[in-house]
């Protein structure tokens, strides 16, 4: 009888070197998202040097996972302290603006739900100091398969992600009446203002310059919660650019007209997947011209051509990404925590507070 062993391997502060190689190893097998690409993890090591931890996963001493933690003490509300492990992102604000989505372990698919159900149990176990475990934003049906029956579990965050992923022969049929004849009478219109014309490119050197350029009308749009104000969003997207050759591909697509610009959107291309990372419209060339939802569907049009199958526009309920998408999923962020007192009073006073603040918005 053949005695099998799943063994986690805890390595505090590696070497950068070393966590890129396991993690290219297991991404041959794997074929990561976006946000678990090699060349994504990469960046943030690099941009930010934040790994506390890597978890490696053997099953027979055979490498099946792998995972990254960054572990912060920080004072609650209440003036406990609390130790906590943030699952591939820093749990600073300013470093986690760059928006990871689809987190998790990476791991070998047929060992994933193994691993999952006793990855809490492992991490309390052998971290006696960790008070609480921030998964990050994962799919809901990853977060089913974490097994953590002794402990509270907290919702900090909820989120859909919107996917087109039909054969793309389909992309015009799959849309609604209504959708199609907004694209039309977009197209209509550019063809008679003498506009339209697209264009994508991928040297690093001219999307760095088209990234920069993008920040000004960002900032318009989302005024002090734009990404292009903070720093480290800056830099974790300039090493991005620069150093991305293993599999990621960031990309920028632009509607132009002989003026300037129209509209421009920033993509990342990985394992056959577009992801719409973020976009911007510069000119106002009426209200029944939609540039914007004009440009996505001529990316979904090209996919074939930029050797993908699916366009993903990532989290964000926009009804854009819902009229255009086929499929979604629903996405959350958990904190796990030891059923310690402290913890308890702290979600009966947050319970208490939402209660009556439901009570008081009634009453007005």
């Amino acid at each position: 009888m053949i005695s099998h062993e799943l063994t986690f391997t805890w390595h505090k502060e590696p070497l950068i070197d070393d966590v890129i190689h396991v993690w290219q190893v297991l991404a041959r097998e794997v074929h990561p998202n976006v946000f678990l690409s090699v060349d994504w993890i990469r960046a943030w090591a690099e941009s930010y040097k934040a790994i506390s931890w890597q978890l490696v996963v053997y099953w027979n001493n055979k490498l099946i996972g792998c995972a990254l933690w960054r572990e912060q003490e920080h004072k609650r509300p209440l003036g406990f302290n609390v130790t906590t492990l943030h699952l591939n992102h820093t749990g600073e604000e300013q470093k986690d603006q760059i928006w990871p989505e689809y987190n998790g372990i990476l791991c070998l698919p047929e060992y994933e739900h193994t691993v999952l159900s006793v990855l809490i149990d492992n991490i309390f176990d052998t971290h006696c100091h960790v008070n609480e475990i921030d998964t990050g934003l994962c799919l809901n049906s990853k977060l089913e398969q974490w097994t953590a029956d002794r402990y509270v579990k907290d919702c900090w965050l909820k989120s859909q992600t919107y996917i087109f992923d039909k054969d793309i022969s389909e992309w015009q049929s799959s849309f609604s009446k209504n959708l199609k004849s907004e694209i039309n009478r977009t197209q209509r219109g550019l063809v008679e203002l003498g506009l339209g014309e697209i264009e994508f490119e991928t040297l690093p050197d001219k999307c760095l310059k088209m990234l920069d350029e993008m920040a000004e009308l960002h900032e318009q749009a989302w005024g002090s919660s734009s990404g292009f104000l903070n720093s480290e969003f800056m830099r974790f997207h300039h090493y991005l650019i620069k150093n991305s050759d293993y599999d990621l591909k960031p990309m920028i697509v632009n509607l132009v007209s002989p003026s300037g610009l129209l509209c421009r959107h920033y993509l990342l291309i990985s394992h056959e997947t577009a992801y719409f990372y973020l976009g911007v419209t510069k000119k106002n060339v009426g209200s029944r011209i939609k540039l914007g939802t004009y440009l996505h569907a001529k990316t979904i049009e090209q996919l074939e051509t930029l050797g993908c199958n699916k366009y993903d526009f990532l989290g964000g309920d926009y009804r854009y990404k819902s009229r255009m998408a086929n499929t979604n999923y629903e996405m959350s962020r958990i904190l796990f925590k030891r059923a310690t007192v402290s913890f308890k009073v702290e979600r009966l006073l947050k319970n208490l507070k939402f209660k009556i603040e439901r009570l008081l918005a009634h009453d007005a």
